[in-house]
């Protein structure tokens, strides 16, 4: 099928013949307007679960889950900031029967993967990938055998440190320096002690804060099991003793009783940590919070939430040190359910606000909530309520949590925990879904809108067609383009002509909407004069140079031609094209002259295609190609692409977005441009 055209004759966006699309972002049917309908970033059919989501601070995204039936291994899909999802990877083999993965991504986009993994030695195995598009093989990390639940945190420098239930009761540790090998693993907690449910992150700057729960005499008459943290800073070994952040009731005291899987968070300079607590029979969230990789931790836990039956909390923390907690607790409306409850503070070490109520009574039998922050403090918060389906909330930085809205659709159930990833204002929330076979889903609550620029353009003369461009990018992907020339004309695409039959000042406006609905604008002043109304003449009062032997007025000069340049794609399935190694497209001027066709992809997809990627901000060219154009009749244009190129394309499952700039040039005249975009997959 040819490509569709969507301008009159200077731009058209389109996908060539014999190619998949990409899923299509539309509204899910009980959704807010921002979240877009879910799609699967897992091929269906294919059993998957235990997803888990990061971000770097330029807005890629890492997802990563467990696949396979029988022995199973670690899938990894990426999303560059700008551009497409790539397909998933198997990152770590399902030979080596691995599963609970954990992820961590630093801000330089910088990623590690750890799982647990039972096959041959029992070893537990890291893949990392230092920088986009350059994913190591998978490791094993000695001396962890008959470990379980695996934990990891990395630096903005690349080192990484994780943290795991060891054999024995014990919590124990490695450390990865950027570039090298794991050191040996060390045991954090202490010895003769019961220590389970390990967690850890890094600070930017290096530091490792590992913490635990441990019992605190091993003994069937002294409950009390309190929260342990250590820290490790850059390659300095593990601090000598661990330090107690409960607090400490006293030897003869039953409290405190921690429970569940203690949480640290990591932005910027501020550290969080949080736990579940009971005392005298009574639940609280409780946190503590630090600021500095050598900040000390001296404030008293605090208390985030009312008396009662509380459960699985989940804590996060921004870069000013601003914090969001959310967490199951026992609802007093609805008699043997829970409550789902948030709660935040303007200012670390602060007061908390009241609980507010996220999801009222339906809670039994639900999964814990997911909590994510950006570092702006713009939240996400998912759950599984019961049955098929996701619920989640947003929370705008210095705002109110909103109206929980189900974000699973009729083609994407649920099942299991989610996952939560929050990326420069946006939010994401992936789990796993079993309609049309098991898969993972995501859904993203796009809310930023996209952001579009306009160049300025020099006067015009009534009827010369003026050429304006526009530039429009999404985090999610390309947003399209709609302009109004302020006469009551319109045309759609980033490349457009347009004659004005007055003359004056003219505003024409361009509008970006990317997939979430989401809409920006800039606007463009185009000064358009009358040549006929132009001239010498007498002035009054002064001498205008027309007397005997002056010279005479001289008339303006023509205006520049701007060539009309209309793109066309020619019906072409990818056998065609690998044959060829060319794109073709078709090219029209309005007069003799040569059409010059340049393809490129973004910096972010020739990374992940393994191209060579040079120094500065331009896009990286694929292809090129020209024809002599005869005025009014369609020239072909081969686009022929680079080797590489053409091989990394075809050894790519998922569409690779290619921009196809053409310029129609003749002596003497200016040139005129179009653009075409295509999605390519053999």
């Amino acid at each position: 099928m040819p490509l569709a055209i969507l301008g009159r004759s200077v731009r058209c966006v389109a996908v060539l013949a014999g190619l998949v699309a990409t899923a299509v972002l539309g509204f899910a049917g009980e959704a807010d307007a921002a979240w877009v309908a879910p799609f699967a970033i897992s091929s269906l059919g294919t059993q998957a679960s235990e997803p888990q989501i990061a971000a770097d601070a330029q807005g890629n995204v890492t997802v990563a889950w467990t696949s396979g039936t029988g022995n199973t291994g670690i899938m990894v899909a990426e999303h560059g900031a700008g551009g497409v999802w790539f397909p998933p990877v198997e990152r770590i083999p399902s030979s080596f029967d691995c599963h609970d993965p954990r992820l961590a991504v630093n801000s330089a986009g910088a990623v590690i993967v750890v799982a647990d993994c039972d096959a041959g030695a029992a070893l537990m195995r890291s893949v990392s990938n230092p920088a986009v598009g350059t994913w190591s093989s998978s490791v094993a990390i000695s001396g962890t055998e008959g470990g379980s639940e695996p934990r990891v945190g990395i630096d903005n420098s690349g080192n990484a440190a994780m943290v795991f239930a060891g054999s024995g009761d014990t919590v124990q540790a490695g450390y990865l320096p950027s570039g090298g090998a794991w050191s040996s693993i060390v045991q954090l907690s202490t010895t003769g002690k019961v220590a389970l449910e390990p967690n850890v992150a890094m600070t930017p700057t290096g530091t490792a804060d590992a913490l635990w729960l441990e019992e605190r005499k091993n003994t069937p008459t002294d409950p009390v099991v309190e929260v342990w943290l250590k820290r490790k800073h850059g390659a300095n070994p593990w601090e000598a003793g661990p330090f107690r952040l409960s607090d400490n009731f006293g030897s003869g005291s039953t409290n405190p009783v921690a429970f569940g899987e203690p949480q640290v968070e990591v932005s910027g300079t501020w550290q969080i940590f949080g736990w579940q607590q009971s005392a005298s029979g009574n639940g609280y969230v409780r946190e503590r919070t630090s600021n500095g990789d050598f900040g000390a931790i001296a404030e008293p836990a605090t208390n985030l939430s009312e008396a009662g039956s509380v459960e699985d909390p989940a804590i996060a923390i921004d870069s000013g040190g601003r914090s969001v907690a959310a967490w199951r607790g026992f609802s007093l409306s609805f008699p043997s359910s829970f409550e789902l409850r948030g709660s935040t503070t303007t200012i670390s070490n602060g007061s908390w606000a009241g609980p507010s109520i996220l999801d009222e009574g339906s809670l039994s039998g639900g999964t814990e909530p997911e909590l994510a922050l950006d570092a702006a403090g713009n939240a996400t918060v998912a759950w599984n309520p019961i049955g098929s389906v996701i619920r989640a909330t947003t929370r705008p930085a210095g705002g109110a949590f909103a109206p929980e809205t189900t974000i699973t659709s009729a083609s994407h159930d649920a099942f299991g925990v989610p996952a939560v990833g929050a990326v420069l204002g946006d939010g994401l929330v992936a789990w796993p879904s079993s309609t049309g076979g098991v898969h993972i889903a995501l859904a993203i609550d796009d809310v930023v809108p996209p952001s579009v620029s306009a160049p300025p353009v020099a006067p015009v003369t009534i009827g010369t067609p003026v050429a304006l461009s526009a530039t429009a990018s999404d985090l999610w992907g390309f947003p399209s383009v709609k302009w109004d020339f302020g006469d009551g004309a319109t045309a759609i695409g980033s490349s457009v002509s347009h004659a004005y039959a007055s003359a004056g000042t003219k505003t024409a406006t361009v509008t970006a909407t990317d997939g979430g609905g989401n809409t920006a604008s800039a606007a463009v002043t185009v000064v358009v004069t009358d040549p006929s109304g132009s001239g010498g003449g007498s002035g009054g009062g002064s001498s205008s140079g027309s007397g005997p032997g002056s010279p005479k007025p001289s008339s303006p000069p023509p205006p520049p031609h701007r060539i009309k340049v209309t793109a066309l794609a020619v019906a072409q399935p990818w056998a065609q094209q690998a044959k060829a190694k060319a794109i073709q497209v078709k090219c029209k001027l309005d007069v003799k002259g040569t059409c010059t066709a340049v393809a490129t992809v973004t910096r972010v997809v020739a990374k992940k295609l393994g191209l060579a990627v040079p120094k500065g901000r331009k896009p990286v060219r694929v292809g090129r190609g020209s024809a002599a154009a005869i005025a009014g009749r369609f020239a072909i244009v081969k686009v022929k692409l680079n080797a590489k190129a053409l091989a990394a394309i075809a050894a790519s499952a998922q569409p690779v977005p290619v921009a196809i700039a053409l310029e129609g040039t003749e002596p003497g005249n200016d040139p005129g441009v179009a653009s075409i975009r295509a999605k390519l997959q053999p």
